[in-house]
């Protein structure tokens, strides 16, 4: 079954040979790769990729739209895919994590996608902590922090049946957004295995952003909370998601 994997990048930072290089080590059959960079970073980006032996690969040209544009780009290159995922530049795959995944979707047929746990670290201050998933991280992501973990994913094509993969509007929520439309049509499995690595640094958006990411992720949640009951969990939450998310900014 072909495998598409996105990385949406503008060709500036080192890790991107390591993000890279962590897809070249899958090992999987049929798998497709699209990398989305802005035009003047397309022959520096080529070169990295063949450095890191991949092949068949694609260079798309950004349009300049932000992240969940330049992914929506990646995922709507024609092409006869049935898994897809997508991961950013300073983030890597475990060894056999896509295998990990395709495995359990060809198993549990009647999944959308599937997530894993995932690991961060901290180079300059040797910190290393994981998010371990469990059936309670998709419950909590509904009214609270978004504690699904994006890196290390694996979705069916087939679950992304409303327009584009991501709205365009969302800058720093929009996996969110995915999550729960994808929530509101099926199920997500977890596999109790660490599937990517994320680095923290302070110049990643998930880290230096977090007040703004809260802020998104609340107007997400209460536009898919249906009932009075989730609304007011979700403003419950907001406070503590808030103070929380600006623990992790100090942190980064």
């Amino acid at each position: 079954m072909k495998t598409r994997v996105i990385i949406a990048t503008l060709g500036e930072r080192p890790s991107l040979k390591e993000t890279l290089g962590s897809i070249e080590k899958q090992n999987i059959n049929e798998l497709e790769i699209k990398i989305v960079c802005p035009k003047d970073s397309l022959s520096k980006v080529r070169q990295i990729a063949q450095e890191c032996h991949l092949s068949n690969f694609e260079l798309v040209e950004d349009s300049g739209k932000g992240l969940s544009a330049a992914i929506n780009q990646g995922y709507e290159v024609p092409g006869d895919f049935e898994y897809f995922c997508w991961i950013n530049d300073d983030d890597e795959l475990t060894m056999k994590s896509l295998e990990r995944s395709i495995s359990f979707l060809e198993v549990n047929q009647n999944f959308c996608a599937v997530i894993g746990s995932l690991r961060y670290t901290r180079k300059a201050k040797s910190i290393n902590l994981q998010n371990r998933v469990t059936p309670l991280n998709l419950l909590i992501s509904k009214i609270g922090p978004n504690i699904i973990t994006q890196p290390g994913s694996l979705i069916r094509r087939t679950a992304i049946n409303e327009g584009k993969l991501l709205c365009e509007k969302y800058k720093y929520a929009m996996d969110l957004d995915m999550w729960l439309r994808i929530m509101r049509n099926g199920k997500i499995g977890i596999i109790n295995e660490i599937q990517a690595v994320m680095k923290w640094h302070k110049d990643s958006i998930t880290v230096t952003n977090r007040r703004m990411a809260s802020i998104e992720a609340f107007q997400i949640r209460m536009s898919y909370s249906q009932n009075l009951t989730r609304r007011v969990l979700v403003v419950i939450f907001y406070l503590p998601t808030r103070l929380l998310s600006s623990v992790f900014s100090k942190i980064g």
